[in-house]
């Protein structure tokens, strides 16, 4: 069970920054923000009563502006914000929103991702991968991000190797208090995701890559490209 969501939003995506947040590209029928089909999504994947945490960085006032409109979202909804969005990158965006939260299981998704994965085993941290065969028929999932495995164990995350990383990060209840002292203990404000998951590999947190479907995660590339 995911008592806890962290939405990676604050930064200046490339070929964004014209546009504004990737968070804000209309999507679905009829069409709505990114950010507002996540939500929806998320609580009926996971519960109305799940934890959401957006960390919002870049346009905070069209965030916020945005969020208003739909008061019946609003609900176990915290807004974070980053006010060095600029000037850092993903892993130190986590651990400000890791900050906030005591205890549970918690699902961090990358900006411009939507997800319905659920872990196998709670209990176990897990970085979920994509089924490779799948991932190469659709242009879709066209990620950048590689995953080295051996046996079920995450061993090194880079470019442009075979297990594609899914651009999700679940952290187990019993491994929160960890990873946030890693994330206070060592210098991680230049570090992105898949290299705060290199981290907690050296530093013998637990765990275990999953591979999922396709049809669990679905990633919204830049507006220019769309």
């Amino acid at each position: 069970m995911i008592e806890n969501i962290i939405l990676l939003c604050s930064d200046i995506t490339k070929g964004m920054k014209s546009y504004g947040p990737k968070a804000f590209i209309p999507i679905g029928r009829p069409k709505q923000p990114l950010i507002i089909h996540q939500l929806q999504k998320l609580k009926k994947i996971y519960s109305k009563k799940v934890n959401i945490f957006i960390v919002i960085g870049f346009e905070k006032e069209k965030f916020i502006k945005t969020l208003d409109q739909y008061k019946q979202l609003q609900d176990n909804v915290h807004i974070v914000w980053h006010k060095e969005y600029n000037t850092t990158n993903s892993a130190y965006a986590m651990l400000l929103a890791l900050k906030k939260i005591n205890n549970g299981n918690t699902l961090v998704i990358q900006n411009g991702i939507i997800s319905e994965y659920r872990p196998k085993d709670s209990n176990i941290s897990a970085v979920p991968i994509l089924n490779t065969k799948q991932q190469l028929k659709n242009k879709t999932y066209t990620f950048n991000i590689g995953v080295t495995t051996q046996s079920n164990l995450p061993k090194y995350l880079f470019y442009d190797l075979d297990n594609k990383w899914s651009e999700l990060l679940y952290i187990a209840d019993r491994d929160l208090d960890s990873v946030k002292s890693l994330g206070e203990t060592h210098t991680i404000k230049h570090r992105f995701l898949f290299e705060f998951i290199n981290l907690m590999i050296e530093n013998k947190i637990m765990l275990t890559t999953e591979k999922i479907s396709p049809t669990q995660i679905r990633k919204i590339h830049n507006h220019k490209n769309k």
